[in-house]
Protein backbone atom coordinates (compact mmCIF):
# COMPACT_ATOMS: atom_id res chain seq x y z
CA UNK A 1 0.00 0.00 0.00
CA UNK A 2 1.41 3.27 -1.23
CA UNK A 3 -0.07 6.52 0.61
CA UNK A 4 -3.10 6.44 2.17
CA UNK A 5 -3.27 7.76 6.44
CA UNK A 6 -7.06 6.81 6.17
CA UNK A 7 -9.72 4.12 6.32
CA UNK A 8 -12.84 4.54 4.08
CA UNK A 9 -15.41 2.42 5.91
CA UNK A 10 -18.35 3.18 4.55
CA UNK A 11 -20.58 5.35 2.02
CA UNK A 12 -23.64 6.74 3.03
CA UNK A 13 -26.04 8.98 1.05
CA UNK A 14 -23.24 9.69 -1.68
CA UNK A 15 -21.05 10.61 1.44
CA UNK A 16 -17.72 8.02 2.28
CA UNK A 17 -17.17 7.72 6.38
CA UNK A 18 -13.53 8.08 6.69
CA UNK A 19 -11.54 7.37 9.93
CA UNK A 20 -7.93 9.27 9.96
CA UNK A 21 -5.22 7.20 11.34
CA UNK A 22 -2.30 9.60 11.73
CA UNK A 23 0.05 8.37 9.16
CA UNK A 24 0.66 6.49 6.17
CA UNK A 25 2.81 3.75 8.79
CA UNK A 26 -0.59 3.27 10.66
CA UNK A 27 -2.76 2.40 7.87
CA UNK A 28 -0.21 0.22 6.41
CA UNK A 29 -0.05 -1.58 9.41
CA UNK A 30 -3.69 -1.92 9.56
CA UNK A 31 -3.98 -2.96 6.22
CA UNK A 32 -1.13 -5.77 6.70
CA UNK A 33 -3.04 -6.93 9.64
CA UNK A 34 -5.95 -7.32 8.04
CA UNK A 35 -4.55 -8.85 4.88
CA UNK A 36 -3.54 -11.89 6.80
CA UNK A 37 -7.01 -12.12 8.78
CA UNK A 38 -9.42 -11.48 5.74
CA UNK A 39 -9.23 -15.06 3.85
CA UNK A 40 -10.63 -16.21 6.97
CA UNK A 41 -13.08 -13.70 7.73
CA UNK A 42 -14.24 -12.91 4.12
CA UNK A 43 -13.19 -15.26 1.67
CA UNK A 44 -14.75 -14.20 -1.51
CA UNK A 45 -13.76 -10.59 -0.81
CA UNK A 46 -10.07 -10.88 0.39
CA UNK A 47 -8.62 -10.90 -2.93
CA UNK A 48 -10.51 -7.53 -3.80
CA UNK A 49 -9.54 -6.13 -0.19
CA UNK A 50 -5.71 -7.08 -0.81
CA UNK A 51 -5.54 -5.76 -4.59
CA UNK A 52 -7.99 -2.86 -4.25
CA UNK A 53 -6.30 -1.25 -1.91
CA UNK A 54 -3.12 -0.22 -3.21
CA UNK A 55 -3.62 3.50 -2.87
CA UNK A 56 -7.07 3.47 -1.28
CA UNK A 57 -7.59 1.54 2.46
CA UNK A 58 -11.43 1.11 1.85
CA UNK A 59 -13.83 -1.53 3.32
CA UNK A 60 -16.62 0.58 1.33
CA UNK A 61 -17.10 -2.34 -1.21
CA UNK A 62 -17.62 -5.38 2.03
CA UNK A 63 -20.85 -7.20 1.43
CA UNK A 64 -22.71 -6.78 4.80
CA UNK A 65 -22.53 -10.34 5.31
CA UNK A 66 -18.90 -10.29 6.37
CA UNK A 67 -18.86 -6.84 8.19
CA UNK A 68 -19.40 -8.56 11.45
CA UNK A 69 -16.48 -10.61 10.84
CA UNK A 70 -14.20 -7.74 9.28
CA UNK A 71 -15.60 -5.49 11.76
CA UNK A 72 -13.74 -7.50 15.01
CA UNK A 73 -10.89 -8.19 13.16
CA UNK A 74 -10.62 -3.85 12.50
CA UNK A 75 -11.62 -3.43 16.51
CA UNK A 76 -8.81 -6.40 17.39
CA UNK A 77 -6.47 -4.65 15.29
CA UNK A 78 -6.99 -1.14 17.10
CA UNK A 79 -6.47 -2.92 20.47
CA UNK A 80 -3.52 -5.11 19.32
CA UNK A 81 -1.12 -2.44 17.93
CA UNK A 82 -0.26 0.39 19.96
CA UNK A 83 -0.25 3.21 17.04
CA UNK A 84 -3.52 2.36 16.32
CA UNK A 85 -4.83 2.60 20.04
CA UNK A 86 -5.72 6.66 19.80
CA UNK A 87 -7.68 5.75 16.67
CA UNK A 88 -9.85 3.07 18.41
CA UNK A 89 -13.13 5.37 19.50
CA UNK A 90 -13.52 7.10 15.94
CA UNK A 91 -12.87 3.87 14.81
CA UNK A 92 -15.57 2.37 16.64
CA UNK A 93 -17.96 5.14 16.04
CA UNK A 94 -17.62 5.04 12.33
CA UNK A 95 -17.88 0.92 11.95
CA UNK A 96 -21.04 1.10 14.13
CA UNK A 97 -22.97 3.68 12.55
CA UNK A 98 -22.48 2.17 9.16
CA UNK A 99 -25.75 0.57 8.05
CA UNK A 100 -24.43 -2.87 7.73
CA UNK A 101 -23.04 -3.15 11.52
CA UNK A 102 -27.15 -1.85 11.87
CA UNK A 103 -28.51 -4.56 10.18
CA UNK A 104 -26.07 -7.20 11.15
CA UNK A 105 -27.63 -10.30 12.75
CA UNK A 106 -25.90 -9.82 16.59
CA UNK A 107 -27.61 -5.93 16.09
CA UNK A 108 -30.94 -7.49 15.35
CA UNK A 109 -31.29 -10.11 18.53
CA UNK A 110 -30.32 -7.10 20.86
Amino acid sequence: MSGPSEMYVGRQNGKLTEVFLGNRANAAALFDYMLERMPEAASDYAEEFEFGNWETLSITGLPARHFMPVYRIIMQAMEELPALNPYKDTMQVALQTDPRYQSSPAMQAA
